[in-house]
């Protein structure tokens, strides 16, 4: 018989505050969305688009507050998938909020003027996306502007007259060329700064030749809405809502959550709702109840030790040395891609490690690391020992892991620092960079010794197999052989098609292209580690930073001409920008 869980602590409303109004509402219905609820009460300015968080169109920020660190932080993230009982204790602000017709903020102004709207339907998400960026970093620079759209999508505007108004907030990018801050984009190859008023700090750089004469809205971040005080003084209390076919559960210790775990063997742990959201309204799958951890003390905050770092303990940060970092750099190599800002901000790690997707950016990584995840069960109190499982035998098929779905909680994620001759590198391809789904995901580590003998190595490999797979032929070759040897090298990517089998049948399909992505990477991190060590190597390739270095997006440029040239009788107009 399941145990009876004590409730008598716990509390059915939901506190926060919409656009600086307070919001209390009497046990709301798990399955409301953010976005329901707003436009639920006429605030219809954010829009549903694709209801899975890759457009951008239903994006608001939302306000939070660190009692430990005393950091409010503000993030944009999805409406549509953010659960509406997710937001206790925060400050939600919509495009309302920001401002009208009348009185726009400087975000609506800028972007109206600079015609960065068309359509329209995308163009709140994308102001509640910059306005996020300003609260959090009033100047930022050219590379943050753009960076902070990798969640957005607009299909009118062709996105350059969005980038001249958002990079109107910031400070020109470094190293221009001669020719001015624009680098000579002005008139006649002059600075696009020539000839203007002493107001002309108010004008956008990009729009100044364009808009010679329009001066805008200063922003001034110190008249922005502030965070409620009264949310900041607020105690955090455990939550029980009950909706027509699911429940919600907010508890606030690991002791209350494995007693909801024990009670409701099927409960389904819940974060940002980036996976389950998409499962329940595309994949039709039910749950109940939901078990909201974001406010569980005992999962928060990061630790910093001589041996690695854990995700999950509430302890101080230590300063990490560059040989400990590699590490670091490969998972954060592949964050940086891993879907939008909006997701991003919302998203757990431990979230994306259980939901065990086969193409996976960040298991790999886990892998490839020898990294260990603790997970506690039901059955036992939270004050006793985790199990430790290496991630190398946490994945075990197609979305199934070590974990047992009735009973256990990840709780820590620990990862090992690289040593001195240990080398580790993740990689992505995709169809584009940005916000998009893998076609083959990879991590791969070597340890050398000081004569460039192999000591040990690791591979992770998403997209290539059912689950997050390792070349374990590949690896137990290498252990003793010369890094940096042509003869090894061939023999290890002939041992790759062996670890690496895909038939034509194979789900995603491109078995092939896969295979040779999986072995390319290998490749490039062969000759990443040969550089970093300085190996003299012959070779036929040029320069072997063409064929390791990551290829990044440049800051985006362009042009606009209103004056069309007639170049024969077949009245071709060139116009381009």
């Amino acid at each position: 018989m399941a145990p009876t869980l004590d409730l008598s602590g716990f509390t059915n409303k939901l506190h926060f505050f919409l656009n600086g109004t307070e919001i209390i509402l009497d046990n709301p219905d798990p399955d409301t969305t953010l976005l329901q609820y707003v436009r639920s009460i006429g605030l219809t300015g954010s829009k549903l688009g694709c209801a899975e968080g890759g457009c951008g169109a239903c994006t608001v920020m939302v306000s939070s507050f660190d009692k430990v660190t005393q950091h409010i932080s503000h993030l944009n993230v999805n409406a549509c998938l953010t659960p509406l009982c997710s937001v206790e204790g925060k400050h939600v602000i919509t495009i309302e909020g920001l401002g009208d017709h009348k009185n726009p903020h400087p975000v609506q102004e800028r972007i109206a003027l600079c015609y960065g709207s068309q359509c329209g339907f995308c163009t709140p998400g994308i102001a509640m996306s910059l306005y996020a960026l300003l609260r959090n970093n009033p100047t930022p620079s050219e590379h943050d502007v753009e960076e902070s759209f990798d969640g957005n999508l607009c299909r009118c505007t062709g996105y350059r007259p969005i980038l001249d108004a958002a990079k109107s907030f910031a400070a020109p990018a470094s190293g221009k060329k001669a020719g001015g801050c624009c680098g000579g984009a002005g008139r006649d190859g002059g600075c696009c700064m020539s000839g203007m008023t002493e107001k002309i700090s108010t004008i956008p750089q990009e729009s100044s030749v364009r808009f010679p004469s329009v001066l805008f809205k200063k922003y001034d971040p110190s008249q922005e809405l502030i965070f409620p005080p009264k949310l900041m003084r607020k105690t955090v209390e455990p939550l029980h809502f009950s909706g027509h076919k699911v429940q919600w559960f907010r508890p606030t210790s690991l002791a209350q959550v494995l007693q909801i775990k024990a009670t409701y063997p099927q409960a389904k742990f819940i974060g940002g709702n980036t996976e389950i959201g998409v499962e329940t309204k595309f994949k039709y799958m039910e749950y109940s109840p939901y078990v909201y951890l974001h406010d569980v003390a005992e999962l928060q905050g990061i630790s910093i030790t001589s041996e690695g770092i854990t995700f999950g303990a509430n302890e101080a940060m230590e300063k990490v040395s560059e040989n400990e970092a590699h590490v670091l750099c490969a998972l954060l190599a592949n964050i940086k891609y891993f879907a939008g800002n909006q997701i991003r901000n919302a998203a757990s790690v431990a979230g994306n490690i259980a939901t065990a997707s086969p193409i996976s950016d960040l298991n790999p990584v886990f892998v490839a690391s020898n990294s260990t995840f603790s997970i506690l069960s039901s059955e036992q109190s939270a004050d006793c020992p985790a199990r430790v499982v290496p991630a190398t035998e946490f994945f075990v098929g197609y979305r199934k892991t070590a974990l047992n779905p009735a009973t256990d909680i990840l709780t820590l994620i620990h990862i090992p620092f690289t040593r001195p001759g240990e080398y580790i590198r993740s990689f992505k391809q995709a169809k584009r960079k940005d916000d998009d789904i893998a076609i083959v995901t990879a991590a791969i580590r070597v340890q050398l010794n000081s004569d460039k003998t192999i000591v040990d190595t690791g591979f992770g490999y998403g997209g290539m197999s059912a689950f997050t797979c390792q070349a374990k032929k590949t690896s137990e070759f290498l252990k003793g052989k010369t890094w940096g040897d042509k003869a090894v090298l061939d023999q290890a990517l002939e041992l790759l098609d062996q670890d690496l089998p895909m038939e034509v049948s194979t789900p995603g399909g491109m078995p092939e292209y896969r295979r040779t992505l999986a072995k390319s990477f290998f490749v490039r991190f062969w000759w990443d580690v040969i550089e970093q060590q300085k190996m003299q190597v012959e070779h036929n390739h040029g320069d072997i930073k063409l064929l390791t270095q990551e290829i990044h997006r440049d800051l985006s440029f362009g042009s606009q001409s209103d004056k069309g040239t007639i170049q024969s009788s077949t009245t071709e107009v060139v116009s381009k920008s």
